[in-house]
């Protein structure tokens, strides 16, 4: 690959990153440039292994050739078409392919897909979805919305209203809303390093969950965006991992950017369930729809996970080796199962993003994960599994990952000191 020149000053400044640490990054850019199987390639030719796959990219893979033509082809043939009062075949096509992928299969309760932008927009949509039903079938008091503590469901303002991170609600104006209690025990907690161990039975609540919604007339809806692909013995999601019978939940949401190496989100419901809001709520659910080259990216992505099922076993297999490997050497993980997500606890947000930095250093890209998208005292390091991944990548960067922590243990933390890296030295 040639090599590409770095891009000058004012265009970094230009753009406000999320999740950054702008002036610090702007200050030693972290640039790339190319991407194969599980390597992405920075601008100055160095090979970076890739663990935020299960967070940006299909479990595929890089630069996976029939996703790349499939693109191609369609952005040649018609970029884009409008999907009011118009449409185009490969929406309709992913549509009948996600739904008989999906909770159910094609003769089950998930019969209808709504396409929408983003994995944000899905959760509001799919409260207005909610509401609205209520309203039209005469229930219209019924409004009151039940997250959990601590879940995190997208940055729109329903997103944040049922999520149940409390500063993400600290400045914005909310839906009504309640949280069920998450698993960590604030009383239990004390004195405890890291995250504890307790608090699994905590989990039964999602069973008396689905009690109360069959004695209240209730709604349950999932939002599974980062299931599908990974869970279940062909990678359908939450449902087939657990069981769960898809008649009882009434509406399914997720992301197409996971996975589905793609860009947009959906929504899943009955049939019934459209007809109602076809003629009492049509104006109040919008979306501008998928163009052709997002339908047919992910398309492709969900042909080649139905292709490929030993893919989803495999990145199961890595992602519980990665588990053991990591308790092996003593790294904090948790409450993980071992799927495609794991953190290394570390607890303090600049020792963790200092150790990212240090990995990526070494040839490893590793998302840090900081309050307030954490809880306060548990920042963490978040590796994201993939099947492409082979066991001696796995074994060098948690082997990396304990040097690194290591040293910075030695050498100490110094926030003054980090402070005058960005700003003098930026």
């Amino acid at each position: 690959m040639d090599q590409i020149s770095k891009p000058n000053a004012p265009i970094l400044d230009n753009f406000w990153m999320p999740f950054t640490a702008n002036r610090q990054f702007k200050a030693t850019p972290r640039l790339l440039a190319a991407a194969e199987g599980m390597y992405y390639t920075d601008v100055d030719g160095n090979q970076v292994l890739d663990g935020t796959a299960g967070l940006w990219c299909c479990n595929a893979g890089h630069g996976r050739k029939k996703i790349a033509q499939a693109v191609e082809r369609q952005l040649s043939t018609m970029d884009y078409a409008p999907t009011f009062q118009m449409g185009h075949p490969i929406a309709f096509d992913f549509a009948a392919k996600l739904a008989a992928n999906a909770p159910g299969g094609p003769d089950g309760k998930l019969d209808r897909v709504f396409f929408t932008g983003s994995g944000s927009e899905s959760v509001d949509t799919a409260l207005k979805i909610a509401i609205a039903y209520q309203r039209a079938i005469g229930q219209g008091t019924r409004t009151r919305i039940i997250g959990r503590e601590k879940g995190y469901h997208g940055v729109g303002f329903g997103g944040i209203s049922v999520g149940g991170l409390v500063n993400n609600r600290r400045v914005f104006p909310q839906i009504p809303a309640d949280h069920m209690r998450h698993t960590l025990d604030v009383e239990r907690n004390a004195f405890s390093k890291g995250l504890p161990a307790h608090g699994v039975e905590l989990s039964d609540d999602l069973e008396r969950l689905v009690q109360i919604k069959a004695r209240y007339g209730a709604w349950l809806m999932i939002d599974e965006a980062h299931s599908l692909g990974v869970l279940g013995a062909t990678g359908k999601g939450i449902a087939e991992h657990s069981g769960v019978d898809p008649a009882e939940v009434d509406i399914w949401m997720g992301t197409l950017s996971k996975s589905l190496v793609s860009c947009g989100g959906y929504i899943a419901g009955s049939a019934l369930l459209i007809e109602y809001l076809k003629f009492h709520a049509a104006g109040m659910v919008y979306s501008v729809g998928l163009a052709p080259t997002v339908s047919i990216a992910a398309l492709a992505a969900l042909r080649l996970m139905r292709r490929e099922p030993e893919r989803v076993k495999a990145l199961q297999d890595n992602g519980n080796y990665f588990l053991e490997k990591a308790k092996a050497h003593g790294l904090d993980i948790g409450k993980s199962w071992g799927y495609a997500v794991t953190p290394i606890i570390i607890g303090d947000s600049l020792r963790t993003v200092m150790l990212s930095e240090r990995l990526l250093a070494r040839g490893f890209a590793v998302v840090p994960v900081i309050p307030p998208g954490v809880p306060e005292k548990s920042a963490r390091l978040r590796f994201f599994i993939s099947a492409g991944h082979r066991h001696e990548d796995l074994d060098q960067v948690i082997e990396a990952t304990v040097e690194e922590l290591n040293d910075l243990e030695t050498e100490g933390v110094s926030v003054t000191e980090y402070a005058r890296r960005i700003i003098v030295d930026g």
